[in-house]
């Protein structure tokens, strides 16, 4: 139905279609625009209004075509593993005078995302081992996933992954404070840090400190309860994140909380980026 569209017309598969269209209920394209302009997109409801004005009856009726629904990243859902909901902020303070969205009273922005672990990799991240007073350094996979897909700079737009090689010095550790029966208490601290190789106008980067908390069910093999908390600096951009004005650094916030079992299924932005063997992407 997209590819009808005015503004971009057919385009080749992966290019995007967005954008604010109008249809009949059938699927007939009426128009369409990719604007931020409020007074571009109402000439653009007009025309579509006009142009159903113009349809027969007979093309005017509430048929919807039969969809099929295929394979989609929400299949893909970890109901049974870990999933983490979190918020991206800008941070209000003296590192971050120079941003547009901290002037004349304006709340800082955020955003939202989703991290995924499957099963065995959440039974993974905590030893079977560990007692009253021990730490231990979360696993690579943890550690890379947070670093990497969600400790990015999406709070004003859509950013990409670090690479592998990107990564700098990070370690989230954890330390067991109690115990209640099968539960272990734990408090999770560490550093993260990335940052680009490109030495351009692209260039970026992302420290953070980590402080969360957690409650792993040994009888259950999983966590009841999950919450941490990254606190640190930004600088640079990428094409899409809305940062070509604030390439100097500034503060950032993230905060990710275990999602209820029966939430809704919510994807990671850059899910595509995950490589992830478990993870199969829509058909």
């Amino acid at each position: 139905m997209a590819d009808q569209g005015s503004h971009y017309g057919k385009r080749e598969r992966g290019k995007s279609r967005q954008g604010i269209y109008v249809f009949t209920a059938s699927g007939k394209f009426l128009a369409s625009i990719n604007d931020l302009s409020a007074d571009n997109v109402l000439q653009m409801l007009e025309r579509g209004w006009e142009a159903w004005e113009r349809l027969p009856d007979s093309e005017k009726a509430a048929t919807a075509p039969s969809v099929e629904s295929t394979h989609r990243w929400e299949d893909e859902y970890p109901r049974d593993g870990l999933v983490l909901n979190g918020i991206s902020r800008d941070l209000r303070d003296a590192s971050n005078v120079a941003g547009a969205d901290t002037t004349a009273g304006r709340l800082p922005r955020w955003n939202r995302d989703t991290a995924w672990f499957s099963k065995a990799e959440s039974q993974r991240l905590i030893p079977s081992d560990v007692s009253v007073g021990d730490e231990f350094e979360f696993p690579k996979v943890f550690v890379d996933r947070m670093a990497r897909f969600h400790f990015v700079d999406l709070v004003k737009g859509q950013s990409e992954s670090y690479s592998g090689d990107e990564m700098a010095k990070s370690r989230i550790l954890g330390k067991v404070t109690r115990t209640d029966g099968d539960r272990l208490f734990i408090d999770i601290h560490g550093t993260t840090a990335a940052q680009s190789k490109m030495q351009s106008r692209w260039s970026r980067g992302l420290k953070t400190r980590v402080v969360g908390n957690a409650i792993f069910d040994r009888q259950k093999n999983e966590f009841a309860e999950f919450e941490m908390v990254a606190i640190g600096e930004r600088w640079g951009r990428t094409r899409f994140n809305g940062r070509q004005h604030q390439l100097e650094t500034s503060s950032i916030g993230f905060v990710f909380g275990m999602a209820p079992r029966d939430a809704d299924a919510s994807i990671p932005g850059i899910i595509w980026a995950y490589d992830a063997p478990w993870i199969k992407g829509p058909d």
